[in-house]
């Protein structure tokens, strides 16, 4: 590998870095709408009203019941169990998120020279 080589890599490493903090921040500010009630954390109710109110979920929610989608987005994000969402919780799981499509997007398959 080239020096050139590895300066590129390295700006790809720092372009990902930024992109990556950038996505948390947005993680971040859509976290803050969807905890109204401002606690720090997002509960099942509040999951629930983000769900039904967006038109994805609404098409989702039709094949199946609602409270059972509801459960599965909300354990996603639920990793301690504790029925609600922290905010650690929530950027972790966007920052795994990040991290896979980065590393699918970067695979040898599908990277084009």
């Amino acid at each position: 590998m080239s020096s050139q080589d590895l300066v590129e890599k390295g700006n790809k490493a720092v372009d990902f870095e930024l992109a990556r903090e950038e996505a948390l921040r947005d993680a971040t500010i859509a976290f803050e709408s969807i905890d109204v009630n401002g606690d720090g954390t997002i509960d099942y109710g509040e999951a629930e009203k983000l769900i039904k109110a967006s038109s994805t979920f609404n098409s989702l929610l039709a094949a199946g019941g609602s409270d059972i989608k509801v459960d599965a987005f909300f354990k996603s994000f639920d990793e301690d169990g504790d029925k609600c969402i922290s905010k650690d919780e929530w950027l972790h799981f966007y920052g795994k998120l990040f991290d896979n499509i980065i590393e699918t997007g970067l695979s040898p398959t599908n990277v084009k020279e």
